[in-house]
């Protein structure tokens, strides 16, 4: 599934189309569009609309119009590519928006499984969105404050990087980026939240946001060869490169960059985790 960064490098990409109109909208595969909206109404909402902004909020992606926001989540295999010509293999168009001016090119959303999700949003502050008001703070907005931070903190008991991917703590980090920053905080995945001092806390509060600015910067983390019909990729269809910066993930059995020792690789919460026993404590 994208996290934070992956979604966060196609908002990026896809920003020079602010400000463009939509010429024409094709939408297929109605168990796709949640209530109220529906294939044919996000043709009707969307034809002829410019398209205002494009934000992003843990691993949505909202875009914009005078009527509001349509939101959607790419789940396990969504994409959202800007191209000349459809996706090939196995990648199937669920929605494709023409722009006024741009001949060839079309914003294809895409997905090889039926998970993805599109929202209608008809208030135009996002953060209304019902599904987010049960999320915690996301990592790039105001919100992520050591005091929100803290406050998400009271009466946890479960290990600390298993509430890194609860989206109700943190919005937008998933398994990847937990692992890693873990590690960059030095602590053991596996310790439980009153275990743990609070200098360590602050510090893995600080290096979250640096840790996914980093992997932004990288494009994101493609673990699979970009002809996957799995494969992340960004808004030109090019695969990430922060795979190759993982401290721990996906390295299980190599040395540790920091000590040497082996990197080890478990279980939890049915999700793999790398970490490096030697280093975090």
């Amino acid at each position: 599934m994208p996290e934070l960064p992956e979604v966060e490098v196609i908002r990026r990409d896809l920003l020079p189309l602010k400000g463009r109109r939509i010429e024409t909208v094709e939408a297929t595969d109605p168990d796709l569009f949640e209530s109220p909206l529906t294939p044919d109404g996000a043709e009707d909402k969307f034809t002829g609309q410019k398209l205002l902004d494009i934000k992003r909020y843990g691993k949505y992606l909202a875009f914009q119009i005078a009527g509001g926001w349509l939101i959607f989540h790419p789940r396990m295999s969504g994409k959202v590519q800007f191209r000349d010509s459809p996706p090939g293999g196995a990648d199937r168009s669920k929605l494709i928006f023409k722009f006024e001016g741009l001949t060839e090119r079309r914003l294809y959303f895409t997905s090889l499984r039926r998970f993805t999700r599109f929202y209608w949003q008809s208030k135009q502050d996002l953060l209304a969105f019902e599904k987010f008001k049960g999320m915690g703070p996301d990592p790039f907005w105001p919100n992520y404050t050591w005091q929100n931070f803290k406050h998400g903190l009271l009466n946890r008991r479960s290990a600390v990087k298993t509430l890194l991917m609860n989206q109700k703590f943190i919005a937008g980090v998933g398994n990847i980026y937990a692992s890693e920053a873990c590690f960059r905080a030095g602590v053991d995945p596996r310790k439980k939240i009153p275990e743990i001092r609070r200098r360590t806390l602050k510090k893995l509060y600080r290096i979250i946001p640096k840790l996914l600015r980093e992997a932004v910067a990288a494009r994101g983390s493609s673990l699979e060869p970009a002809t996957s019909a799995t494969a992340y990729l960004d808004a030109s269809s090019r695969p990430g490169r922060f795979k190759f910066y993982h401290r721990v993930y996906g390295r299980e059995g190599e040395y540790c960059v920091d000590c040497g020792g082996r990197v080890k690789k478990i279980k939890q919460a049915g999700r793999s985790t790398y970490f490096c026993s030697s280093c975090q404590q």
